[in-house]
């Protein structure tokens, strides 16, 4: 493939060459041989009452020769008794396998669409087992950090967080009027059409709320 250079140049550009060089670079970024695996937990005790997340990291040989590490987080759900009603009610890990895997995909195909070079507001699945496992990028990796959930945001905080939503009611409302997106894939919200569920939950929040003001408070 031979490209006609812009006006004024006197030269044509081979393009195969470049795609060969691609080629080539994402050769060399296979991974080869595995060199070395670590395992930790990532949330503290405490912090989800429905999953486990691990911290993989990875050291992998590349197929080009040099080392490189990965790390991934691995989200497992924690089966067994009352917890397994609970996520059958809210049928949390098939609409999170649905929404990393197939909805994200197609938001961030919409951003190449459109050139949004902005950062990605989520991270990215490399897989799931049905239903107990979803495994995606460690973005504390790539130097993202997270928010201590027990302490208030700042303005500046907040306000990245309400640009993200709005970001993502953009892209959803763009996929739902193309057709990609169906009124199906807006899920079960328990707080709508779960009424006798919503109040056995609420009542329960809100008696936990008051045991913790009496004995935490004062």
């Amino acid at each position: 493939m031979v490209c006609k250079m812009a006006e004024g140049s006197e030269h044509s550009l081979d393009t195969n060459w470049l795609v060969s060089l691609l080629k080539k670079s994402f050769a060399d970024q296979k991974p080869s041989v595995v060199v070395n695996t670590e395992v930790s937990l990532a949330s503290a005790v405490g912090e989800n009452f429905l999953s486990t997340v691990h911290r993989v990291k990875i050291t992998m040989l590349l197929k080009g020769g040099r080392r490189k590490r990965f790390s991934f987080m691995v989200k497992t759900e924690i089966p067994g008794g009352k917890l397994d009603s609970v996520m059958g009610v809210l049928n949390t890990f098939p609409i999170e396998c649905k929404v990393y895997t197939i909805i994200l995909p197609m938001m961030g195909a919409l951003m190449d669409e459109f050139d949004d070079k902005r950062d990605s507001i989520w991270s990215n699945c490399f897989g799931y087992r049905p239903y107990t496992s979803l495994v995606m990028e460690d973005l504390s990796f790539e130097g993202y950090t997270s928010i201590d959930r027990t302490k208030w945001q700042s303005i500046e905080q907040a306000q990245i967080v309400l640009r993200t939503l709005a970001r993502f009611h953009a892209m959803s409302k763009i996929l739902l009027a193309r057709g990609l997106l169906t009124e199906d894939d807006r899920g079960h919200n328990l707080f709508v059409n779960d009424t006798k569920t919503f109040r056995v939950l609420f009542s329960s929040t809100l008696k936990v709320l008051s045991n913790v003001i009496k004995t935490k408070w004062g």
